[in-house]
């Protein structure tokens, strides 16, 4: 009798599962999408624009997601202008290599990544390239970003410039209560997460009893630091992380989580 395949959970905003859901695919499994967050565009879009029309005073721009890469070249282009030459004398680093993917499909190959992935890993490279005293630096952030990362080159001397690139709001409640369901009739094997606000999402809209339950019928994966504290913060231990911060990375986490549940 042949072994069921394993169902993972993706809780990715819509349009921006299908990598993962590929490598899932891929591996041999299933793949369950359910956003629990909608990621839109910053509440201030005249700020994000005067920040990019000054690019020609940065010396470095940090993006700490993809979710930044993908606004910020969007505004970029809309500007009428190619990211490639927009960004031609700035360092470019990426906090992961997911992010960094995200940057080189649109015409930015090269970003500087740290490993491990991380602002304890990023601040030490970014300094071997630059002197980060007095280093003029953008660093486009979601609303709800931790200040780790703009603390840690602030520590370092750089004259940081933040600016909101994105926001990211809760899906609707019904997305939250599917994946309750899908837990509690014992349909998904291991959830992921690639945030720490997809599982705020989900425990603003089941609340941390309900949400701490339905997670303990199944294994749970994050892609890193943030979606890791966000469950420790909710109670909740994730199973495993991905040793690289990308789609591949969280797949071979899941599976693994999956394998060993089996």
């Amino acid at each position: 009798m042949s072994r069921r395949r394993p169902v993972i959970a993706i809780t990715r905003p819509a349009g921006q599962s299908a990598s993962l859901a590929r490598h899932v695919a891929a591996a041999g499994a299933d793949a369950f999408l359910l956003p629990l967050i909608v990621i839109e565009g910053p509440p201030d879009a005249a700020q994000l624009r005067q920040a990019l029309q000054r690019l020609e005073d940065i010396d470095l721009v940090v993006f700490s997601s993809a979710n930044a890469v993908r606004f910020v070249l969007d505004e970029i282009e809309n500007g009428g202008c190619a990211p490639a030459h927009a960004l031609a004398r700035q360092i470019v680093a990426a906090m992961g290599e997911g992010t960094a993917a995200v940057l080189a499909e649109r015409g930015l190959p090269g970003a500087l990544v740290p490993a491990p992935a991380g602002v304890a890993g990023l601040v030490p490279l970014l300094a071997e390239r630059v002197a980060l005293a007095g280093a003029r630096v953008l660093l486009p952030l979601g609303d709800r970003a931790r200040r780790a990362l703009p603390e840690a080159l602030a520590a370092a001397g750089a004259r940081v410039t933040e600016v909101t690139a994105y926001r990211t709001l809760p899906a609707p409640p019904a997305q939250a209560a599917r994946l309750e369901e899908a837990l509690l009739g014992g349909a998904i094997d291991v959830v992921t997460f690639a945030s720490g606000s997809a599982v705020e999402g989900l425990a603003a809209a089941l609340g941390a009893e309900r949400s701490r339950a339905c997670l303990a019928r199944a294994g749970v994966a994050v892609l890193g630091d943030t979606a890791a504290a966000a469950l420790t913060r909710l109670g909740v231990v994730a199973d495993a992380r991905a040793r690289v911060r990308s789609d591949a990375g969280l797949c071979q986490a899941a599976l693994g989580v999956a394998e060993a549940r089996a």
